[in-house]
């Protein structure tokens, strides 16, 4: 997965987001597990999907575990 983190240059806050998505948490969840807002998630997943190209979560996780 560290390949594909850096292949996407995802910032060290974006993978530990992707890896919560990953693990099927939502945006308010990963927000108290990281101690930060929920805007913020949203946020970091609006870079994230620039950078990949998916257009949802299912998206995502579909695209990082088809590599």
């Amino acid at each position: 997965a560290s390949k594909l983190f850096t292949k996407f240059g995802f910032s060290p806050r974006e993978k530990e987001v992707v890896s919560w998505v990953c693990r099927g948490k939502t945006s308010a969840e990963i927000a108290t597990i990281l101690g930060i807002s929920s805007r913020t998630v949203d946020k970091h997943m609006e870079h994230i999907f620039e950078k990949t190209g998916a257009e949802s979560r299912i998206a995502l996780v579909a695209l990082l575990n088809a590599r």
